[in-house]
């Protein structure tokens, strides 16, 4: 649920993006050892051909030295030890120009697998398998082929996902992050590299009346065999009890071991209405788009799921989050009212279901809206107990922790998030770039600006990244990029303000804000806009109905 606020391997404590440093260190320490003992074969073989040179110069000076007698011979051993370069015979003279040339190409490629595999390890990006179960949930087909009922093949493949988040001894790559694989012919292994993972589940859901079939297939990329396949055929508000059956048998073949929690959690938590059930699978999709129609959307959608089933805890929990978006983003006529109704919303959303992450996860990310710090990390730290696969609950854990000052934390959870999802939203970055920039870790957060500007979603988070990359510059005085950045965000957002900073930034440390501000006026931002509604600055405001 991506309520984060602006708009690693996570295998037991050890974090993700350490990991990643660590290996590629080990990895630039075993490149620079081939390339010095390729250079120093390469001086090696210079030196050999030389003497070789040298000795048969010398033994045909002394044999013309015995002919032609020997003041000739004298003459001819005073030249200089070693020859010039016009008198070198072309074959030497090309393996000097060819063992040269191929130290160079050395040197150059390492310096560029050097720079990739630093920005890699800064963002947090690279993907090892890890030491535990890893799956990544490919996004079920829609067989029927009729667009109406691909809620039905989305909503399974995300329930899916979630479900199996919530078990501490797996990983499961973020549904974002296999997005980008719907409706492609891709092949296991190009997933499993690209993710991270060893195995693969796959499948499609075919609806014929009230009749739905699902195939489901669970694959192992390391060795290309199926693990485990199968066909349901039933009737169409069973596909609840489909995805517990399908959860279990993943868990068996994947010979993962349950807590007692977690065995209570596999089950699927949510609605058996299936009309709420497929209301709120359509409003997700809606709300994933972060617009303000979408979200508008969205809202409706979840509406109507929880009229036919008040007490459904998921839906209710997005409903949080559309209240929390629509103050946070200006898309609200009253945005203090909105907080409110998020607040008050997303507090029933636990009642409802104590285990579910992304009720705590929309929570915590309104309690610091609320500047209630405390709660806050408490509330982050909850959901990614509950779903410790969960990326977006790191990553907003990750903004509560830099606006706390934490720095390190704010960074860790930010790369452990893109770990989970390796094609993660470019926000996931945000709270590095700041976190490094405040850190005065200056090129790291340039790095992981700039690759957020790549992969910006829209002009909005393109306009954010461009600021945070501003930002970063001007602790390098490079001010004069720094403001071209600046009028590029102001072209795409033009609410960017230092009125705007004031009104949404939730530092608990007022010097660290008066630290943003002063950098951001530095670097050309303007005083005010004109545009947008965004939440209270006074904390009584933002949290009062």
């Amino acid at each position: 649920m991506a309520v984060g606020i602006q708009a690693v391997d996570t295998w037991d404590d050890v974090l993700y993006a350490p990991h990643a440093e660590r290996r590629a260190r080990r990895m630039d320490l075993q490149t620079l050892i081939i390339l010095i003992t390729v250079l120093g074969a390469t001086v090696g073989a210079l030196s050999h051909g030389l003497q070789l040179f040298d000795r048969s110069r010398r033994w045909a000076a002394s044999r013309r030295g015995r002919r032609a007698g020997v003041e000739d011979a004298e003459a001819e051993a005073e030249s200089p030890p070693f020859p010039t370069a016009r008198r070198l015979p072309l074959w030497l003279l090309l393996l000097i120009l060819g063992l040269v040339g191929l130290g160079g190409a050395a040197l150059t490629w390492w310096g560029r697998s050097n720079t990739a595999g630093t920005a890699r390890a800064v963002v947090g990006d690279m993907v090892p398998v890890p030491n535990k179960p890893a799956i990544a949930i490919l996004p079920f087909s829609n067989v029927s082929g009729e667009s109406g009922q691909a809620f039905l093949a989305e909503g399974l493949t995300e329930n899916l996902t979630s479900t199996l988040a919530a078990v501490s001894s797996l990983l499961v790559v973020a549904h974002h992050s296999v997005l980008a694989y719907k409706d492609r012919a891709v092949s296991i292994q190009q997933v499993a590299r690209e993710q991270g993972v060893r195995h693969v589940l796959s499948g499609g859901v075919q609806r014929a009346g009230n009749r739905l079939r699902v195939t489901a297939q669970l694959a192992d990329a390391a060795s290309g065999r199926q693990v485990w396949a199968e066909r349901y055929d039933r009737d169409l508000r069973d596909v609840f009890a489909v995805q517990d059956d399908i959860t279990r048998e993943i868990i068996v073949a994947l010979q993962v071991t349950l807590d007692e929690g977690e065995q209570a959690r596999i089950r699927y938590r949510g609605t058996r209405n299936f009309e709420a059930w497929s209301r709120a699978t359509r409003a997700h999709s809606f709300f994933q788009r972060y617009e303000k129609n979408a979200i508008a959307e969205a809202k409706h959608l979840f509406e109507e799921a929880l009229a036919a089933d008040p007490d459904y805890a998921w839906a209710t929990a997005f409903l949080a989050a559309v209240h929390f978006i629509e103050a946070r983003f200006g898309f609200s006529s009253d945005p203090a009212r909105s907080m409110q109704r998020a607040f008050e919303i997303g507090t029933r959303a636990i009642a409802l279901d104590p285990a579910l992450p992304d009720a705590h996860a929309t929570l915590g990310a309104i309690y610091l809206a609320r500047r209630q710090y405390e709660e806050a990390v408490a509330a982050g730290r909850k959901a990614i107990a509950l779903g410790p696969n969960d990326a977006e609950s790191h990553a907003i854990l990750a903004q509560t922790m830099f606006y706390l000052g934490e720095w390190d934390e704010a960074i860790d959870l930010s790369r452990r998030a893109i770990r989970l999802s390796p094609r993660y939203p470019s926000w996931y970055l945000l709270w590095q770039i700041w976190g490094l920039t405040f850190k005065e870790d200056y090129d790291a957060a340039i790095i992981a600006a700039r690759r957020m500007v790549e992969i910006a979603e829209s002009p909005q988070q393109k306009a954010v990244a461009l600021q945070g990359l501003a930002f970063a510059l001007s602790g390098t005085q490079r001010d004069e990029e720094a403001r071209k950045h600046v009028a590029e965000a102001r072209a795409l957002a033009p609410r960017v303000s230092i009125e705007y900073y004031l009104r949404t930034s939730f530092f608990r440390d007022p010097a660290h804000l008066d630290r943003l501000v002063a950098a951001l006026r530095k670097v050309g931002v303007p005083e005010s806009s004109s545009k947008a509604r965004v939440l209270p600055a006074a904390s009584s405001e933002a949290g009062a109905g």
